[in-house]
């Protein structure tokens, strides 16, 4: 089995309201390129930020390292739930 690799894009819309594009229902304005691209896509209704800074968040999406790294803290560390 051969591997290959993966490609992504990642699009960053700061400030626009989903309720204007048709994926997330709008009628009010025509966004066919959005409804085609959505349709093939992975569509999300919410997500959350690893910081409050939106430079913060940038950084972590393009160096794939939680925002608190660059403090010099470890990231969150999840509840064990055996506990």
């Amino acid at each position: 089995m051969s591997t290959s690799a993966r490609s992504a894009v990642v699009l960053i819309f700061d400030r626009l309201n989903a309720a204007a594009l048709g994926p997330y229902g709008s009628t009010w304005v025509d966004t066919p390129g959005c409804n085609q691209l959505a349709a093939r896509s992975a569509l999300h209704e919410w997500a959350l930020a690893d910081s409050p800074s939106l430079d913060e968040v940038y950084r972590s999406y393009w160096t794939g390292k939680h925002a608190a790294s660059r403090l010099g803290t470890a990231a969150p560390a999840q509840a064990d739930a055996s506990a």
